[in-house]
């Protein structure tokens, strides 16, 4: 009877360490499957389409944009539309990207919009847009703001009244500063560290300057830049360049009069 005893024993025990050790601390066994990660932003399906931007934008003389996405759906399940605000001026086809797996190209076909007038001036017409929506079940439904620019014009107040310079106070100050463009988007901005630019508005720059160091006289220079955003279809974006002074050489922050040989502050 003891030996029957001794025997259950270690029958219990060896089960227990056996257990014990085709577990880990979670109940997992080592040798059941583990499932791989999972992307996140692909749906159970199996099927995705990736990596589709919220805007593009043409030149006034570009007719073919080709947009490529990351995707395994075939191009034949998609539903593909363009609406244009006034005019049909561009369409939109989907194909499969021959060059590269689970790819696909997004053909965006276009008007030129290089117009001119009777005298062979280009016209500096508004920037022209249309929405492009891709679909496809509830997989994807994107949609993506096509914009094509005209002649591009940029230019500031300043090309008017003081040949693109701005002169501010030694003491430093805060400046605002008209832009009149018809382009879609356009950034400003500076490399001299006396100075701060910063965009307002879709028509309107600040320039901040500091004050003039106690004690110096040297009247100070910088320069901004403004300029189109875009290199669009291989051209140079429209620029234009700003030059600020700080007022009379030979004064300095602390001893500045504003009267002192000043015609005109803006």
């Amino acid at each position: 009877m003891k030996q029957r005893k001794i025997i259950g024993l270690i029958i219990l025990v060896a089960s227990a360490l056996l257990y014990g050790c085709s577990k880990s601390d979670d109940g997992v066994s080592p040798t059941d499957p583990i499932d791989p990660p999972t992307d996140p932003t692909i749906p159970a399906s199996g099927e995705y389409c990736k990596y589709m931007p919220d805007e593009v934008v043409l030149s006034c003389s570009e007719t073919l944009y080709q947009l490529y996405v990351e995707s395994n759906i075939s191009p034949e399940k998609f539903n593909i539309s363009i609406e244009a605000e006034g005019e049909q001026w561009c369409q939109a086809a989907i194909a499969k990207d021959q060059n590269a797996e689970n790819s696909l190209v997004i053909k965006i076909t276009s008007d030129t919009y290089n117009r001119e007038d009777g005298l062979g001036q280009p016209l500096y017409e508004p920037y022209r847009t249309a929405t492009l929506h891709v679909t496809y079940g509830s997989v994807v439904d994107k949609r993506i703001k096509v914009v094509q620019e005209s002649h591009v014009m940029l230019l500031t107040e300043l090309d008017y009244t003081s040949a693109s310079v701005l002169r501010v106070s030694p003491k430093g100050e805060t400046t605002e500063v008209k832009v009149l463009t018809n382009c879609y988007s356009w950034m400003c901005g500076t490399n001299d560290d006396w100075i701060t630019v910063t965009k307002k508005d879709d028509a309107t720059f600040v320039v901040t300057s500091t004050a003039r160091p106690e004690g110096q006289t040297e009247m100070r220079q910088a320069e901004i830049i403004v300029m189109s955003n875009k290199f669009i279809d291989g051209l140079m974006p429209e620029m234009v360049k700003i030059q600020v002074v700080d007022s009379d050489a030979g004064v300095s922050g602390e001893d500045y009069g504003y009267d002192d040989n000043v015609t005109e502050w803006d």
